[in-house]
């Protein structure tokens, strides 16, 4: 697997546009996540390829980086290390460079209801490809949610719960009971994959799905 094609419209080194890519993906990472080698950045992004930098030169690159403002740094003394995350600068630099199709984004989260029980958010521009994600995430064992309670939560967000760095003019939200640890089930992820209209993670974005499905 590769990385996802670049614009070039930028002057970022490939290294710099996998650390972004890297707080893209998850929302941010410290040192060691973020480090080459086995349990580091191919582990935590899924894939096979890294940005090949030594310590000292992702040291390097992450204090070129906090100094051109793209990506901001935040202490935690308790845990005694630093966490690192895209600006708003470094965000539109991101975006310039893999120009996502954001109208087949799709983003989810859990919540507790007010009477306690789990629920799966489902975030997208569009409701059509939302309630289709819902489909398949429940059908191949993705997500156990109670189907027919899918509904609609929130209609005008102005951005995706993790994505902070932009803002949209409409962002609609998906709500469905949760029913079962879905970390039990065996997904099957052909049939996901068969039916994907759209894109999560970097890793989806690198292999798009079947634009004509939804």
């Amino acid at each position: 697997m590769r990385p996802p094609k670049r614009t070039y419209q930028t002057r970022l080194f490939d290294p710099e546009l996998l650390i972004l890519d890297f707080l893209f993906d998850k929302g941010g990472a410290n040192f060691t996540m973020l480090s080459s080698g086995e349990l580091c950045y191919s582990f935590h992004m899924n894939c096979s390829y890294d940005h090949g930098l030594s310590d000292e030169e992702l040291r390097s690159t992450i204090s070129r980086l906090l100094a051109r403002g793209m990506i901001s740094e935040t202490y935690f003394p308790r845990e005694g290390y630093s966490g690192y995350y895209l600006t708003r600068e470094g965000g539109r630099i991101w975006e310039t460079e893999r120009a996502p199709n954001w109208d087949r984004y799709c983003s989810e989260g859990v919540r507790f209801t007010d009477h306690g029980q789990e629920a799966l958010q489902i975030y997208c521009k569009d409701e059509q490809l939302g309630r289709h994600f819902a489909n398949v995430a429940s059908s191949c064992r993705q997500y156990m949610i109670d189907i027919d309670q899918l509904d609609l939560f929130a209609t005008d967000l102005k951005s995706f719960h993790h994505i902070y760095w932009r803002d949209f003019d409409k962002i609609c939200c998906l709500e469905a009971p949760i029913l079962a640890d879905s970390f039990n089930m065996d997904t099957d992820w052909d049939y996901y994959e068969a039916r994907r209209t759209w894109w999560r993670t970097l890793v989806e974005l690198i292999k798009p799905g079947n634009q004509s499905d939804c």
